[in-house]
Parts: structure tokens; sequence; C-alpha cells
């Protein structure tokens, strides 16, 4: 599909809301429909539609973006674009219920900032509507969970860490991976998640929460410890030092669009631990990490691929497999009990 052909249904609190949300994106894209919505009227309006990519409020009264985004999966598999002004709590947070219920991308509306701060939000939602429909075609589907399979032959008993880069549909994708380590799992995960920053606590405490890991924000100078994930903060690329122990650094970025970067995590992973990691790329929008986990192939280590089937979005697994990175293909649980499997070898 041409991004320029993408089109969107806006679901919105209020009749006003959902006239500037539609007019403040429409111009970029090929049509736009808003409502002010029940489930019901939301569900009628795609129907007739028929929408590339929907973005659901959170500001509906009542938990009616969450009553909507599962009506509307119900009705038909599209990409849900989950949007909040709300300050995160814990994991019952409306953001990752969101997620939970279906959503596959979250964003935030700028409750400050006046007009330039809404402008660049709705150029930014805009551009996201376009690349999510891109990306994801006639052929998105929500991730389900299936039966796993027995965990690879493959043993590696010198297995030190594990490195993750995820990014659209990631934070489901997560909960699998880490729920498929199991307890007391022998090494540190260090994750790199493609996600606005002010959803960063939000993601480590619903992750702590939903898996069997302890989870945390990464912080510069931290030796990262076994049964613990890590999660990089926004902002700051992850990498690991080339010295003694495992520390990690926020350094300077230089060069790199996105930020925290894969492909700094995967390059650094494989410089310092040669064949003694794994590296595992999740659903995602995009290129990054299929160079960096092409590098650590390269040093022999274990490398993983979510399968298509169970990908939000398939674009960084497959970039990733069009380079020769990818030594395995399998569903995120799946992922999480082979790597089980190469620490314990």
């Amino acid at each position: 599909m041409s991004p320029t052909a993408a089109s969107a249904l806006v679901v919105e609190h209020s009749e006003d809301a959902a006239r500037t949300m539609a007019d403040g994106i429409g111009h970029a894209l090929a049509g736009v429909c808003a409502v002010p919505a029940t489930p019901a009227d939301a569900v009628e309006l795609a129907r007739k539609c028929r929408p590339d990519v929907i973005t659901v409020s959170l500001a509906l009264a009542r938990g009616g973006g969450l009553r909507i985004i599962k009506e509307l999966l119900r009705n038909r598999k599209v990409p849900i674009i989950a949007v909040s002004s709300l300050q995160l709590g814990g994991s019952d947070s409306l953001p990752f219920r969101a997620l939970k219920a279906g959503a596959c991308d979250l964003m935030i509306r700028p409750s400050s900032g006046g007009v330039a701060a809404e402008k660049h939000f709705l150029s930014t939602l805009a551009d996201r509507v376009k690349a999510l429909a891109a990306a994801c075609g006639d052929g998105f589907q929500p991730h389900v969970p299936r039966a796993g399979k027995a965990a690879s032959d493959s043993k590696n008993g010198r297995v030190e860490c594990i490195v993750v880069g995820a990014s659209t549909g990631g934070p489901l994708a997560l909960v699998q991976l880490l729920r498929g380590m199991g307890t007391n799992f022998p090494t540190p995960v260090v994750v790199v998640q493609h996600i606005a920053t002010p959803f960063v606590d939000g993601l480590v405490r619903w992750l702590d929460d939903e898996t069997p890991l302890h989870v945390s924000v990464a912080e510069d100078g931290l030796a990262p410890q076994k049964d613990h994930a890590y999660i990089a903060p926004g902002g700051s690329d992850l990498v690991f030092d080339a010295g003694g122990g495992q520390p990690l650094q926020p350094p300077t970025t230089a060069g790199r669009i996105i930020v925290p970067s894969a492909d700094a995590l995967f390059e650094s992973a494989a410089h310092r631990f040669h064949d003694r990691c794994a590296g595992v790329i999740l659903t995602g929008m995009g290129r990054d990490g299929a160079a960096g986990l092409l590098k650590m192939r390269s040093r022999g280590a274990k490398t993983f691929g979510q399968e298509k089937a169970s990908c939000t979005v398939f674009g960084m697994p497959e970039a990733a497999d069009s380079l020769g990175a990818v030594g395995e293909f399998a569903d995120p649980e799946d992922i999480g009990r082979q790597l089980r499997t190469l620490t314990e070898g």
C-alpha cells in the first residue's frame, strides 16, 4: 500500500475533539472519518469507512475507549492506536489496559505546550498512521498466543546475557517472551523497546507485574543481574561497556534516527560478549536492530526473530532476516523457552 493512500477512523470523546483531530491529520491522508463515539457508533462507522488504521481516545468516559477497542477488533482486525493524555499509573493504567485489549500502539496527546505542541502531535500521528497502514496492509493480526513447540536442541552454557529489540506491538510480545523464560532466569535480559519516554515507567511496572522476572529501567553504570530485565530509558542509547564487568551506559547518540537504538545495543553486545550472548528481534516497523543482530550472529551469538504469524508488524524481523541475521524464528514464548535452555545448557 502507498502511504499516501492511507485512511483513518478517529474515535474521540466529543464532536469538537473528533473534528479537531480529523482536520489536523486529514490533509496528509487519503481520507479520515471522525466520530464522538459509543461502541456501536465506532463499529458502524468502521464498517462503512473500512479505514486502514483507527485512533481511539482513552479520554472517553468510564473506560469507553477500552470497550470500543475490544468491540472494533471483534468485528474487524485493524491496527488501533490508543491516544492518551493521562499520567501513567501502575499496570492497571489505561494505556497498558488498551494494549491488553488489542491496541498495537500508544501515543501521548499533549495537555500543554499550546498550538506548536498540538501541531507536532498531529503531524506525528499522521506519519504513524501512514507507516502503520503501509506496514500492515491487509495482513494485520493482533497477536494470539499459540501452543508452544519443543525448545531447540542447540545449547550454549556460556550465554551471559540476552538482548532484545522491539517496536510496534512489542509490549505484549515482551510479556510473552519473559513469561517463557520462567522464574529464576540465569542471566540478565536487556531490552530496547521503542515507546514514548513518558510511557517507559508504566511499561516497566506493567512488565514487572505481568512476568516472572524483576523488571526495571536501566541505569547508567548499572551491573546487570541474573533474573532481571532492564528496559532502556528514553532519549539515550543503551550499550555495554567494553571493559570488565557488564556496566550499561547511555552514551551520546551520533547518526541514529531512533533512540534508544536496538542496533546500538546489539552491536555493543557483539563486541562485549561475542558468542556468549543471544539476541532477539521482535515485532516492529522499520529496520532498527537488523544490522546489529547480523553483527551478533557473525560473532557466533545465537539469534532469534519473532515469526510473522505472531507479529503485529513483521518489519523489524523481516529486515533482519533479509540480511541473514536471524538464526531461528518462533513466537515470543517459544523463544523465551529456548533461551532458558541455552542459558541452562
